[in-house]
């Protein structure tokens, strides 16, 4: 009997480990599409759109950032380099952690929420989202990929 209770402690605790790690941590090794909205605002035109994705003939960029009209942003070609870049952001911080992540603060009526989805291929994908809560490390990715984008503009 003792050494069933040990076994089950000891199974136990591995799940306990495995739970607190926060999802599988797949390194990420290309992208077929990422698009991240994020609600900074109410007023008009209070959000920020990041969109990138693969065509056939290399990759387009979309860039809306807060408090702009989105006709004024426009599609512009990326260079593979860059991507390179986006995907090492995305493994330097574990983005494929928040894989799953959907909670609400339903106490706020009017606060700040962002959606990320990211496509690595037709089958894996990466979607997040969240009301006035955050996965581990949210403001730290977003300031790199505000970074990012920001130096894809110029």
């Amino acid at each position: 009997m003792r050494k069933i209770l040990v076994l089950l402690g000891v199974v136990l605790m591995g799940f306990g480990i495995f739970a607190c790690a926060g999802g599988s941590g797949k390194k990420i090794t290309g992208i077929k599409s990422f698009d991240l909205s994020v609600n900074e605002n109410n007023m008009i035109h209070g959000y920020v759109h990041y969109v990138l994705r693969k065509t056939d003939d290399g990759y387009i960029a979309n860039i809306k950032p807060v408090n702009i009209d989105p006709d004024e942003c426009h599609d512009f070609p990326v260079e593979e380099s860059k991507v390179e870049d986006l995907i090492g952001i995305l493994n330097t911080y574990e983005v494929s952690k928040w894989d799953g992540f959907d909670k609400v603060d339903k106490r706020v009526l009017d606060g700040r929420s962002f959606t990320l989805s990211v496509w690595i291929n037709d089958e894996d994908n990466i979607s997040a989202h969240g009301y006035m809560k955050y996965p581990n490390n949210y403001k730290e990715v977003r300031q790199a990929l505000d970074d990012f984008f920001d130096g894809l503009n110029k």
